[in-house]
């Protein structure tokens, strides 16, 4: 084996190496829908993706102008399900400008990762039913100054780039599942195929229905993951409630891809 073969199997080593520590990070925050208008408190439910599941090592504020000081409301976080986080505040928006900083902990400090504009992302009147845990800022960061966060480092998604909501056509409709609903399949129905079936029945897309059918029926997916559907497991429809969380095509499509990106790299 020549010198030259040699240089490019290293490089090759190199690249897929490189390629498998990226897919190992994959990860997604971006405003699902904005449950509050104007000169209201804050309430939002954040798609959040992370191989991190310590919540505690995020922070959730509002950063908005006040008499032409920049001042920060700092937000409780709650966990929806494992990808959706209920966001909220006790103090009132009143800039249309206002935005969403999501920072992280990083050798003691708070990092600014992202910021998302408040008022881009659709609205939505449906409340988040929340699992029992969740995190509570401390008194200390009630207040800061925008000049505390001047240090902003983008956060990484699938294209490590960031993620700014668009304002979409959310599905209106209510969804309702009768209680004890089964879902109907057979051994060669994949994911997509039973969400596409149910989706028009469920009011919801094709990937808020592949969404609801994995939080749902996590013990029908091997090692729980998302492309990993078993065969002759009998699969519950999803609840009303978790439907609901559903009702943004768009939104719903990017935390499926980063989901599986996310899967299929483990």
């Amino acid at each position: 084996m020549n010198m030259m073969e040699l240089i490019s199997k290293f490089l090759l080593v190199v690249v897929l190496t490189y390629s498998q520590v990226l897919s190992a990070q994959v990860s997604h925050i971006s405003i699902n829908s904005r449950q509050f208008e104007l000169d209201q408190p804050p309430v939002l439910k954040v798609n959040f993706i992370d191989k991190h599941i310590d919540l505690s090592l995020y922070q959730f504020a509002i950063k908005q102008t006040q008499d032409q000081h920049s001042v920060m409301q700092v937000l409780t976080a709650e966990t929806v399900n494992p990808y959706l986080l209920h966001v909220q505040g006790d103090k009132e928006v009143t800039d249309t400008d206002a935005e969403l900083v999501v920072s992280k902990l990083q050798n003691n400090h708070w990092t600014v990762i992202m910021t998302l504009a408040l008022f881009d992302a659709p609205i939505s009147n449906k409340s988040a039913t929340l699992m029992p845990t969740g995190i509570v800022p401390t008194k200390d960061n009630q207040t800061a100054t925008a000049a505390k966060n001047s240090t902003a480092v983008i956060a990484h998604s699938v294209s490590s780039t960031p993620i700014k909501p668009v304002s979409v056509n959310t599905l209106q409709t209510q969804p309702y599942v009768a209680a004890n609903c089964t879902i109907e399949r057979n051994n060669s129905d994949t994911l997509w195929k039973i969400a596409n079936r149910y989706k028009e029945q469920w009011s919801t897309s094709v990937y808020g229905a592949m969404l609801a059918i994995f939080e749902s029926n996590l013990i029908a997916f091997s090692k729980q993951r998302i492309h990993l559907l078993l065969k002759d497991v009998p699969l519950t429809c999803p609840s009303n409630a978790v439907l609901t969380e559903y009702n943004d095509k768009s939104a719903d499509r990017r935390v499926f891809e980063v989901i599986e990106a996310r899967h299929l790299a483990l």
